[in-house]
């Protein structure tokens, strides 16, 4: 049944009105920046986020949960698909607690460290969040789970680690082209949004070709890995740079400030909104992505009275040698 354009405008006027009185329409990040770009992200829309391996992928979708879902308790759906629901809690416990993954892994708690464990995932324990790890679900299995997470846990936003990991049906493997497998996986993700009337939040690999470029090595729209449906179908496109994964120390910019411990998220579309680099504090111990204005200060790293000056490891210890080298997982965690 169609609906008649009144009540489609009294609605948008209705949305207006809230916008100009402070109110917020869509499900907000926690990324300051980004949330004054986007006013949150909006009712339908696919938002791809995509970066090379080891750029902080599911490093920055274990952040977005712990600020959609845990800090502002909006009820959220993870497909999982890049590791077990247990390493994606892990991983966020890490975030929150700033021990590293390998600390928690090996249990090495001391009893004031078991105290901050316990309440600073509380929030996390309490979280309105719900997972699901496959590693071969089907784009079918996954927007009936939507379609249940909708209906039966009134869940606000889905979250997808990552596209490239979703099985495409058998009656699509005669295509015989990943490509075409995968134009139709994302076409079906943003019917889904519209239908059920929530954002979908997808994360994707990139191709290669960025790491042959010159410059800053910032990703291009053109660099989205095995589909140019994703450019097509998505209201918002954003990308993971982290320029000291290039060994690149200085941002281009005027300051030609640092870039330690500093990343990016590289707004490449937005169908209603400005593009932007925003700036964003970047742990590599925790893999934790935060405003930069909430970045912790460095005078901490050799004050011997800090906390937890002994509760860290090395990042070479944590991610290894072969890190920046890495194809499949971000974070070998």
């Amino acid at each position: 049944m169609m609906d008649k354009i009144s009540s489609i405008y009294n609605s948008s006027i209705q949305s207006i009105e809230n916008s100009s009185n402070g109110v917020v329409n869509g499900v907000l990040s926690g990324f300051d920046k980004l949330d004054q770009i986007t006013n949150g992200f909006q009712n339908s829309e696919l938002i791809v986020i995509g970066g090379r391996p080891s750029m902080g992928k599911t490093s920055l979708a274990v952040s977005l949960a712990i600020k959609i879902g845990a800090n502002s308790k909006d009820t959220l759906g993870i497909f999982s698909l890049q590791m077990p629901v247990y390493q994606f809690v892990s991983r966020m416990i890490s975030q929150e607690t700033g021990f590293s993954a390998l600390k928690l892994k090996k249990g090495e708690l001391e009893k004031h460290e078991w105290e901050i464990l316990h309440t600073r995932t509380k929030n996390i324990k309490e979280a309105p969040i719900y997972l699901q790890h496959s590693h071969c679900m089907n784009i079918n299995e996954i927007i009936m789970t939507c379609n249940e997470l909708v209906e039966k846990k009134q869940v606000k936003c889905i979250l997808i680690d990552k596209l490239q990991l979703i099985e495409p049906l058998p009656s699509d493997y005669k295509f015989n082209n990943r490509e075409q497998e995968i134009n139709k996986v994302v076409i079906k993700l943003k019917q889904t949004a519209l239908k059920l009337n929530i954002p979908i939040i997808l994360f994707s690999d990139l191709n290669r070709s960025v790491e042959g470029r010159g410059g800053s090595k910032r990703p291009l729209l053109s660099d989205l890995r095995d589909s140019g449906q994703i450019e097509n179908e998505a209201d918002i496109v954003a990308f993971i740079y982290r320029p000291e994964q290039y060994r690149i120390a200085e941002w281009d910019d005027d300051e030609s400030s640092s870039t330690s411990g500093e990343a990016e998220l590289c707004i490449k579309k937005h169908n209603v909104g400005e593009f932007h680099n925003i700036k964003l504090s970047f742990n590599s111990m925790t893999g934790k992505f935060d405003s930069l204005s909430k970045k912790i200060s460095s005078k901490f790293d050799n004050m011997s009275d800090d906390p937890f000056s002994d509760i860290g490891t090395k990042q070479e210890f944590v991610f290894g040698s072969s890190f920046h080298n890495l194809e499949n997982d971000d974070i070998p965690f």
